[in-house]
């Protein structure tokens, strides 16, 4: 298939995502997230970067599919910690409360190891695209780990953003949309768009 079908495919199936308000993908971050998708990173939510809400700058959240493997450990995680709660709670033995700590760390392990492995593709894919670019500090863009392996694609500075003076907030917003397109830009080179 030639990337150029590959590409209007995933923006088709793109197209079709919203948020829970019923909002689809921002215009501003739509080839952002087509060509992380495309790179074999699955995304869970993105925004372009707003001066009005949220964050003052483009951001793509980033997880494992939902898959077998990875519901099964999931499962296995709440199933453990349920019954350390219900054992903590009816005052159950040490030991047992013990060994279901442990059954819910080794399936928390487990679906961490899964996520990390799309974190893993998007720490690999900066690390070329940054063999290659320079810039301040401040607008490199950096994973940020939310836990359990889950991480957000974001610039360096986008936490200071809410507490800029609002002239600074466009300035930087700005900045860090160049920022976030010239790593698409990258994407789509590699992927020959």
């Amino acid at each position: 298939m030639s990337s150029s079908v590959a590409w209007q495919r995933e923006a088709a199936r793109v197209a079709r995502l919203t948020d829970r308000l019923g909002k689809g993908i921002d215009a501003g971050i739509l080839d952002t997230v087509i060509a992380l998708r495309l790179s074999g990173i699955h995304t869970v939510s993105s925004c372009e970067g707003h001066l009005n809400w949220g964050v003052g700058a483009p951001w793509v959240s980033m997880a494992a599919p939902p898959d077998d493997r990875l519901l099964r450990w999931e499962d296995q995680l709440s199933e453990a910690s349920g019954d350390a709660d219900d054992l903590a709670a009816k005052g159950g033995a040490t030991e047992a409360i013990e060994a279901a700590y442990r059954r819910m760390h080794q399936a928390r392990l487990a679906a961490k190891a899964v996520h990390l492995e799309v974190s893993g593709r998007a720490l690999a894919l900066l690390g070329e695209y940054y063999d290659l670019a320079s810039g301040p500090t401040e607008r490199r863009l950096i994973l940020t780990m939310l836990g359990n392996g889950r991480a957000r694609l974001q610039s360096q500075g986008a936490d200071f953003q809410e507490v800029r003076p609002e002239d600074q907030r466009a300035h930087k917003l700005l900045e860090y949309q160049q920022e976030m397109s010239a790593f698409t830009a990258f994407l789509k080179g590699k992927l020959q768009m």
